[in-house]
């Protein structure tokens, strides 16, 4: 996994920090945070090109990993998984709603999609950029409220890891472990409209 809600120079400059030295530590937290993240929000949020999901039909619409959706590329149903032509649906017979990542079978949104198993499979491109790659044409930069949330976790749990991480005390001290720490009230409030339910 590399950084895509914030870069390392932004973390540090959230920090104050001006060396290297904990440069390696610093990307593998906040690499936990960003799983951390999309775990709590249910989703994928890091692009992915021609991404393909197999999903079980008999459900009103598909949940795709990763949204907003730029474009479906293909969409299949077959009980035997037989990926060809003959199981290849026109464009015209489902609906997408790519702001939510949500595939509809049919045009009137009622219809559900046909009872299987791993009976469909989509191709697909979706998700945000990562924060520092300039977004191209079609494409979705990450949204200013989740970089700024991740970045204010991170800052939290950066300045407090010691008190955080605290389990126990011994004769020799104390025996840290950076155990994860609550999402803060205002990272919570601007990760809300983000989750998928």
């Amino acid at each position: 996994m590399s950084l895509f809600l914030a870069t390392l120079i932004e973390l540090k400059a959230e920090l104050g920090i001006e060396d290297v030295r904990d440069d390696a530590i610093l990307a593998q937290h906040a690499e936990g945070l960003q799983g951390r993240f999309e775990a709590h929000l249910n989703r994928f949020l890091l692009r992915a090109e021609n991404a393909v999901e197999l999903f079980d039909g008999g459900a009103p619409a598909l949940l795709l990993s990763r949204f907003p959706v730029e474009s479906v590329a293909s969409v299949y149903v077959s009980a035997d998984q037989t990926w060809d032509a003959t199981t290849l649906l026109e464009a015209d017979d489902y609906r997408l709603s790519a702001e939510r990542g949500r595939l509809y079978y049919g045009t009137s949104g009622v219809d559900r999609w046909p009872a299987g198993v791993a009976n469909v499979r989509v191709a697909w491109t979706g998700g945000y950029v990562a924060v520092g790659t300039p977004a191209a044409s079609g494409q979705f930069a990450m949204p200013a409220a989740l970089s700024g949330a991740f970045r204010l976790q991170f800052g939290f749990e950066w300045r407090n890891r010691k008190t955080l991480g605290t389990q126990s005390f011994g004769a020799q001290g104390a025996n840290v472990s950076l155990a994860p720490a609550k999402f803060l009230a205002a990272v919570e409030d601007a990760l809300s409209s983000f989750r998928r339910i």
